[in-house]
Order: structure tokens, then sequence, then C-alpha cells
């Protein structure tokens, strides 16, 4: 063999090392050192030259202490200890659109979230769209601290997810002869509440016996001429209630995008329990007093304007 072809030869292993080097930094998430941190991704830019843009999501974890963390979709799809299925999904959550607002995803989403952060007091979460200039050949690649366009998709309070269990035990309200109401809780700031946040509200249930039907819970806000405004309506804590054995506790989760538009002022937010085919919403009493109403006042909170 001459010497031509030895050094072709060498330059040919030499070249091979340092691509199986580099996707093997993609496959490990090092993002700042190589732009490839998905194969979908190199699949659609292999072709393109350089710069150009690339859309992706960013996740800001506000902690208790105030300090900010910043997680990327790729983040979260390399973690230990995960199934194929878990990885599909995760790797999904951000590509298809809206699907990370389906509360099945969230919920997959947020457990995610926690696995990344193991030890954080997370306090807030919210989710950014962004769009990104892309300079393949230089390192970072991606200067994900300027985006060209960022939009916020998804705000909300750590609690709503990572509270799992009600925070009472004593029954506070019953609902029918089947269902007891513990607790409630709103997750935002009550002092600063305006028009067009999300209003976040947990209620906790217990079966004082067992169901004979599937309920469903509808969380209204009440203004002050008595008119609703607005209210999320679904299963009772995303379970067959007719699957509860007495006894047995659920936390339900809500959430209501205030209207921009709305009046400043006093404003009640009531729970009602109904049976979907029926329609009809259960009666509502104390423990041990007369059935009295089919829809409870369970908070008042102030609202202000909009911010500007």
């Amino acid at each position: 063999m001459s010497d031509s072809e030895n050094r072709l030869l060498w330059t040919l292993k030499i070249l091979t090392v340092l691509i199986v080097v580099c996707f093997w930094a993609a496959l490990q998430n090092a993002q700042d050192f190589w732009p490839l941190t998905r194969w979908r991704m190199y699949a659609v830019g292999v072709f393109r030259f350089p710069p150009y843009t690339q859309e992706g999501y960013q996740i800001d974890v506000t902690l208790a202490d105030g300090s900010v963390r910043s997680l990327f979709s790729s983040d979260l799809f390399y973690l230990e200890e995960q199934s194929l299925q878990e990885s599909t999904v995760i790797d999904h959550i951000f590509d298809d659109s809206d699907i990370y607002l389906r509360e099945d995803y969230r919920f997959l989403l947020m457990e995610r979230l926690r696995r990344a952060l193991p030890d954080a007091d997370i306090a807030w979460i919210d989710i950014w769209k962004m769009t990104w200039l892309v300079r393949r050949w230089e390192i970072p690649s991606v200067d994900r601290a300027n985006p060209l366009e960022s939009s916020l998709e998804l705000s909300m309070p750590g609690d709503y997810y990572f509270v799992t269990r009600p925070q009472v035990s004593t029954v506070w309200l019953e609902f029918g002869d089947s269902l007891g109401l513990l607790d409630h809780r709103i997750l935002n700031d009550t002092s600063q509440i305006a028009a067009c946040e999300t209003l976040f509200v947990h209620t906790g249930w217990r079966a004082l016996q067992p169901p004979t039907t599937d309920y469903h819970i509808t969380v209204v806000l009440v203004g002050p001429d008595n008119l609703g405004i607005v209210q999320d309506d679904g299963p009772l804590a995303i379970t067959r209630t007719r699957d509860w054995q007495t006894g047995e506790e659920h936390l339900d989760r809500r959430s209501l995008a205030l209207p921009c538009d709305l009046t400043p002022g006093i404003y009640r937010v009531l729970v009602g329990v109904y049976d979907l085919e029926t329609v009809q919403n259960l009666p509502i009493r104390y423990p041990g007093g007369p059935f009295y109403t089919t829809l409870a006042i369970v908070d008042e909170i102030n609202i202000s304007g909009a911010e500007s």
C-alpha cells in the first residue's frame, strides 16, 4: 500500500472517530458542544445552510428562593431509568401542537420535571415557545439566552401538580350521601389576582360511601351580579368515582382563565358535583345538617383590572 493510500486510510479513520464522538455527545445531551440534540433535528437540518432558525420550548422553573432554572425539552427527554414509551411521549409533547395542554400529558411532563430537579422547591413554572438562531459550525451553536422570538404558552404554580393529596382530613361539606368535600385551595396569591390571569383551584374529596355513578365537578367564578363568568367542568379528580371505596381520598385540579376585560371587584368561587347523564347537581349540606343548596360558595376573591 502506498504512502498516499495510508494517509487516506488514516484520515478516514480519524474522521470516523470524530463523527462517533460527536454523535455520542449529542446522545448525552451535550447541546452546547454539538448542535444535534435530536436525531429528528439532524434529519431536518442536515441539508440547511447555516445560519437558520429553530423553534423549541423553554421551561423556566422559579424556585422558592426566587432563583430561576431554565430547562429544555431535551433535558426532560434524556433522563435515566426511562422506558421507550416514556421517551417517545416526552419527545412528542412539545412537537405536536398544544399536546402539552392535555391534562394527561401535563401530568407526565410534571413527573419528568420533578425527576429532572429532584430536590428543588418549585414555586412557579412558565413554559415559553422560543425561536433561536442556529449557527451549526459555532460552539455553542444556539444562543439560548437570546431568542429571536418568545411567547408564554403556559404558566402555573408548582403545587398545582406536585401536591397530590388533600391537605385536610375533616369533611367540610357533604355532596349527596356519598361524597365529602375536605378542603379547597386557590394556589394563586389571592392578594394580587388580576384579569387575564389563570385561577388555579384544588379541592380535596373523600368517599363517604361507594358512589353509584361517575360524577363530574364544576368550578364556577361568579361575578357581583351573580352571573357565571367562567367555569371548568370534568370528571371528579379525573377518575371514575364509581370505583371509589369508602374513605378513599382524591385531589381535583381546576383552572379558570380569567377574561381580560373583567371588571375589578369581588368574585365568588362556587363548586358543584353532578351526574353527567341526568345533569342534576348533588344536594349539599354541612355534616349532620339539612341539604340547602346545589352549588357551594367556597371562596371570595378580589380581582383587579388586567395589568398593562
